[in-house]
């Protein structure tokens, strides 16, 4: 016989054991019981008992109950049937999400709804230390960063995130309670920029990645709601993509571009304000000195050699590098919106040209086409829109030169004195006649005597106004397929020797990887159609040259008469192929998170995760 566990608290109390009785009630209202006999050597507890830390008896009745006491959400164990009663305490579901990672956990979320509500209040975070010290929190911290490459490799400790078990997370945990946790020395390395001058690339310590990934979604959680809207860096559902997209739609008047590019920003940091704008927002003492310590943190080439410490600036590749990066530069970005922009935004609107009022009282409509229905220099009139990536910004100024040479010096000011930083170059730039270059795009206004005319419902003369070009460079991309071994130095095709060595399956799969990413980054480029088609010829005759030389088959002709002329590799029930692409611009666009065209080619091409095919 089952036994059927009644979870009515009414009738339960009433009946001893090991007799459960069910009320009913007939059409007159009277009450009757059905008995259930229990086996007595069953020794499993009901999941209701578990759920409410008692016996059945203490569960509330519920409505959705079927006949014999059965309830829908019900689990069969053998000859013993176990009720759910998720349903019945009514209790929200324990994941939540901080940014974009995911968290499961009533403790955890308890302490994030007590930091959100303290940050509402405008009271400082003073919990973060006690989230850290989370187990559970730093382990979902493990799991978000180990897929992600780079992470299972040597670092200057020699330690992967291979060897990491339970223990190791209690003794971190615990070493931040007590406040004796250290950050290891990293490992420096230079790499080559672009314009060929070298940059400090710092690896630190693989396991010390957990402990920054878990500082850097705190230090988001508490201040990523503070950032404006002209910052876009290392932020959730941001990049390069909005940042540009924001260009496109407040850049389309402008006259002027200042293009900035601040010099040497992570090196230059200032500890002592960085601290005190993270003290602004936070009142955890055990938090902030370990944020002291990450700055402090040493680096060298080999663990023998004699580790250099940390004096001023920020490492570039730390996990929380970007964020305290953002904090300090929302300084600037306040300063911009609420003040600098304020101060140059006059008028409601530019004065009308007289001539073409004229024309229209006359004639009823526009005779002379390319008569402009504003004043074009209205001295009375001015806006600046600002945008930054990083240590990157462009503003847009709707005004005269020498307004855009007054906004240069003051910010000039503003960061020398403020945030203790230098302009490594500011150009202005005219919106019709030059090209600024920001976030590897190429960035114009159309001039007004190529926009089209225009008319309202009553066939007079619409106003006439410019457009925000965004192209791609393509002769700059050339210059990058070259250098990374895709075109010799006529910028024609040539075998990448780096892909020789691996299967046929992945040259070709490594091949289209490189071209989505590199046509996704300039997704947004007008001249998206010619960008297209060049790169597509360049890379997909690269592969072919690659496979020819791998397989012997001296030229790309016979790569195509052996694969075909999409170069179709047949795998383990698996093929790819280099097929033809459309040259029209796409409208759906992944996020891209890389600070630059050089990173992104760099980690599109340097991955080194292969398919098993």
């Amino acid at each position: 016989m089952d036994r059927i566990t009644n979870l009515n608290s009414k009738v339960g109390s009433e009946v001893p054991l090991p007799y459960i009785l069910n009320e009913h009630k007939d059409v007159q209202g009277k009450g009757y019981y059905v008995v259930y006999s229990l086996f007595s050597q069953s020794k499993q507890p009901t999941s209701s008992a578990r759920k409410n830390e008692g016996s059945p008896k203490n569960v509330s009745y519920c409505p959705k109950q079927m006949e014999f006491a059965i309830f829908r959400n019900t689990k069969v164990w053998g000859r013993r049937r176990i009720h759910s009663t998720a349903f019945i305490s009514r209790k929200e579901s324990s994941k939540f999400s901080v940014g974009e990672v995911e968290f499961e956990g009533s403790t955890i979320k308890d302490q994030f709804d007590l930091l959100y509500e303290n940050l509402k209040l405008n009271k400082k975070a003073n919990n973060l230390t006690t989230i850290l010290s989370n187990q559970k929190f730093l382990m979902r911290c493990y799991l978000n960063i180990k897929p992600k490459p780079g992470n299972m490799t040597n670092s200057l400790d020699k330690r992967t995130l291979d060897g990491i078990n339970s223990k190791w997370f209690e003794k971190v945990c615990n070493s931040f309670r007590n406040g004796f946790y250290k950050f290891k020395p990293s490992e420096r390395i230079h790499i080559t920029k672009s314009n060929e001058k070298l940059k400090p690339l710092t690896i630190p310590s693989l396991q010390d990645k957990i402990v920054q990934e878990g500082m850097r979604i705190l230090l988001n959680a508490v201040f990523e709601k503070d950032f404006r809207k002209s910052s876009h860096a290392f932020q959730t559902n941001k990049g390069c993509h909005t940042a540009l997209n924001q260009i496109r739609t407040e850049f389309g008047k402008v006259n002027w571009f200042i293009e900035g590019d601040i010099n040497q920003l992570y090196p230059s940091i200032d500890d002592k304000v960085l601290i005190a704008l993270l003290r602004s927002k936070i009142q955890d003492e055990p938090f902030i000195d370990l944020i002291y310590k990450y700055l402090r943190a040493g680096y060298g080439k080999t663990a023998a050699e004699n580790i250099k410490l940390m004096k001023v600036g920020l490492t570039h590749s730390g996990l929380i590098s970007h964020v305290l990066s953002n904090i300090y530069m929302h300084v600037l970005d306040v300063w911009m919106e609420d003040s600098l922009i304020l101060k140059y935004s006059l008028g409601k609107r530019k004065k009308t040209n007289l001539e073409s009022s004229k024309m229209i009282w006359e004639h009823g409509i526009a005779v002379n086409k390319t008569t402009r229905t504003r004043i074009p220099k209205d001295l009375e009139y001015g806006r600046v829109y600002y945008v930054r990536y990083v240590d990157n910004f462009i503003i847009g100024v709707s005004g005269s030169k020498k307004t855009c040479e007054i906004i240069r010096d003051e910010i000039k000011l503003f960061l020398s004195e403020k945030l203790l930083l230098n302009l490594d170059k500011c150009k202005i730039i005219h919106a019709t006649k030059g090209k600024a270059l920001f976030l590897s795009y190429q960035i114009c206004c159309t001039p007004i005597r190529k926009m089209r005319v225009g008319y309202d419902t009553r066939g007079r003369l619409a106003k006439r106004t410019t457009r925000a070009i965004l192209l791609a460079p393509i002769p700059m991309v050339l210059q990058k397929f070259k250098e990374k071994g895709f075109l010799n130095n006529k910028n024609m095709p040539t075998k990448n020797g780096r892909y020789v060595n691996i299967d046929l399956w992945n040259i070709v799969d490594k091949y289209r990887t490189v071209e989505r990413g590199v046509l996704n980054y300039y997704a947004m480029a007008n001249n998206y159609g010619r960008l297209a088609a060049r790169v597509h010829f360049s890379l997909k005759y690269s592969c072919a040259l690659t496979i020819s030389s791998k397989m012997n088959l001296k030229t790309v002709r016979g790569a195509f008469r052996k694969y075909g002329k999409d170069l179709t590799i047949v795998g383990n029930k698996r093929s790819v192929s280099f097929p033809k692409i459309s040259y029209v611009r796409p409208n759906n666009l992944f996020v891209i998170k890389e600070p630059s065209f050089d990173q992104a080619l760099d980690k599109l091409i340097y991955r080194t995760k292969l398919t098993t095919i």
